[in-house]
């Protein structure tokens, strides 16, 4: 199975018409493309669960910019919110995460996606430069 054009496209939109957050445009069609490839979202119905998770998420991070958790090392000065998809790949653990750097009246969006699917999210940020 896979992601519908439109629910791609939808995603996208979703993302974007969120007015306080600001994400690089290619690093938000990378990132849903990115979670179409996961295997256990991979259609329709399951990639637009997540994407109502991911995007639930993102108000909350609105609303209260400190609730990720501080990272180190490469990415100090960054949060991480981590949460959990309705078709978990490791159950007890959150999947998902979004990874963000609260900025005076805006939250600059730098990744959101899958822990370990397709790749590292982690590295895939790393990779990209995005911090």
């Amino acid at each position: 199975m896979t992601v519908s054009e439109q629910s791609l496209r939808n995603a996208i939109s979703t993302i974007a018409s969120i007015k306080e957050i600001s994400m690089n445009p290619q690093h938000l069609l990378l990132d849903i493309f990115a979670l179409s490839k996961v295997p256990a979202f991979a259609e329709d119905e399951k990639f637009n669960s997540v994407l109502h998770t991911i995007t639930k998420a993102l108000l909350e991070i609105v609303q209260n910019p400190t609730i990720g958790e501080s990272l180190k090392n490469d990415f100090a000065g960054f949060k991480s919110l981590h949460k959990k998809s309705d078709y978990p790949t490791d159950p007890p653990h959150d999947d998902l995460r979004i990874v963000y750097h609260p900025e005076t009246g805006q939250v600059w969006l730098v990744a959101f996606g899958h822990r370990y699917l397709p790749d590292d999210f982690y590295t895939r940020i790393r990779a990209s430069k995005r911090v």
